[in-house]
């Protein structure tokens, strides 16, 4: 399981450049062998009020948060080195003229504390085991 966050400067591009950032993410989470693809959600939020640095705006943030469960904790800096990537390479391509602080932090979920009931899972399985 991994939900991933992606919090964003609103100065990025409009939504097909966001969508960009939020697939490509995307995509190097599903690749990554510890995270399972039935509980991957990756969204995004944009800022339209923030402060970087020197306020120029060119400046722009990207941050990224990754809450995953026990088993997926283990592997923590593998998973986030993969996401940074994908982001950094989307950012160049996207907004080539923005100077972007770029963050990723990986947050373990208790599982004392979560709720999950995920239906996409079972079809997953079952489409798995055809």
């Amino acid at each position: 399981m991994a939900h991933i966050v992606i919090e964003h400067s609103d100065n990025l591009g409009g939504p097909a450049s966001v969508q960009r950032l939020v697939d490509d993410v995307h995509r190097a989470a599903h690749a990554h062998p510890r995270l399972a693809t039935a509980g991957l959600r990756t969204r995004a939020v944009g800022r339209g009020e923030y402060r970087i640095a020197d306020g120029a705006d060119r400046n722009a943030f990207v941050a990224i948060t990754v809450l995953v469960g026990p088993e997926a904790a283990a592997g923590a800096s593998e998973v986030l080195e993969s996401l940074l990537d994908a982001a950094e390479q989307a950012m160049a391509e996207l907004a080539p003229h923005l100077l972007v602080a770029l963050s990723a932090e990986v947050r373990e979920i208790d599982p004392r504390f979560q709720v999950d009931r995920n239906h996409i899972r079972h079809a997953l399985e079952e489409h798995d085991g055809q």
